[in-house]
């Protein structure tokens, strides 16, 4: 991969200006792996990575015991010995990734450039390779620079990163830093998603409504992915009764949930007879399989009494939602059974 001439200024390697090297010099100090997909004609895996080799060889370009043992060393770290022998043009896309890196990593680079290392992979593959890359880089001493759309895996694995807007930095920090200041909602000035820094990861706020038909009753974290399911599926909500020290809270508060909580953390919570004509609009009560004890009485409460109005949908199972709450008017099933049931009561959704 050639070099862009800088507009100002100098790249510089291990105290080495890149402007002053060939090529061959510079491969000893910069590798690359590019998102482009390459297919090399009936080249073999073993093929491929020996090829990282080339810059440190002789003009005969033969394989020597110390290429052989890096090569061996790395194949065995990625975990694709047995690719070895096959042909490069048979793989998946993650094992190609896998083989492309490899090639990188046994050149033996002070620098490794990644354009979209992530692109064409599969879920479990992505974080694999990217966990391995982040491995051999600590092992290695290699600086590894990688661009990626994937923001919630680079808050993840990045030592460091670099937000590009326009073609200018925005900014330059470790992730805690530059994901809890609000760049990241700045940057991609999309009103309807959050980025939430507890949870690590960008969230739908939640269809704003003043009077929802569907009302959560959570706690101790069961209600989060109850909340990004009805936020997917454009279903406002209101939630409670929840301690603002809960995780639920905390969620809820940032998609901008109506909430029903206590006034000040840790405060005890009590029910409130009120809280049952606030919820006069709710038809559907969403159960999220809370544990029962002495904090979570009044949440018991609170499905107690609004099971003679609405529907209950738990997600316990029969027995022990009879056990605690009884009553006839309930449905229970997993998340799956629960989106099914918002799925067919579409006025819900309005």
């Amino acid at each position: 991969m050639h070099l862009l001439k800088p507009q100002i200024g100098s790249v510089l390697i291990d105290q080495k200006d890149l402007a002053n090297l060939d090529e061959l010099e510079i491969a000893k100090l910069r590798s690359s792996v590019l998102s482009d997909r390459i297919y090399p004609f009936n080249m073999t895996v073993n093929e491929i990575i020996s090829l990282g080799r080339h810059p440190h060889q002789s003009l005969l370009g033969k394989i020597n015991k110390r290429d052989k043992e890096i090569i061996s060393e790395i194949i065995e770290i990625l975990e694709i010995k047995s690719l070895f022998d096959k042909k490069f043009a048979e793989l998946s896309d993650g094992q190609k990734q896998k083989v492309l890196i490899a090639r990188a990593i046994v050149q033996e680079p002070k620098v490794i450039l990644l354009d979209e290392p992530a692109t064409h992979l599969d879920a479990k593959s992505r974080i694999e390779i990217l966990l391995k890359l982040r491995d051999i880089a600590k092992i290695k001493k290699i600086i590894v620079i990688a661009s990626m759309h994937e923001i919630e895996i680079a808050y993840r694995i990045s030592d460091k990163i670099i937000i590009l807007d326009q073609g200018h930095i925005k900014a330059e920090d470790s992730p805690e830093e530059i994901f809890k200041n609000g760049t990241i909602q700045s940057v991609y000035n999309i009103s309807k998603v959050i980025w939430h820094p507890v949870f690590g990861s960008l969230e739908l706020k939640s269809k704003n409504n003043l009077f929802p038909k569907i009302h959560v009753v959570g706690g101790f974290g069961t209600a989060v992915p109850v909340y990004r399911l009805l936020s997917r599926l454009g279903c406002s909500f209101s939630t409670g009764i929840l301690d603002q020290i809960d995780v639920d809270y905390c969620l809820a508060k940032a998609i901008d949930a109506k909430i029903f909580s206590n006034s000040k953390p840790y405060e005890v919570i009590n029910f409130d007879e009120k809280i049952l004509s606030d919820l006069s609009c709710v038809k559907i009560v969403i159960d999220t399989g809370f544990p029962v004890n002495d904090k979570t009485t009044p949440n018991v409460e609170l499905i107690k009494k609004m099971s003679q109005k609405c529907i209950i949908f738990s997600l316990r199972n029969n027995l022990e939602f009879q056990d605690i709450f009884e009553g006839d008017n309930i449905r229970c099933g997993n998340m799956s059974d629960l989106e099914e049931f918002l799925n067919n009561l579409p006025e819900l959704n309005k």
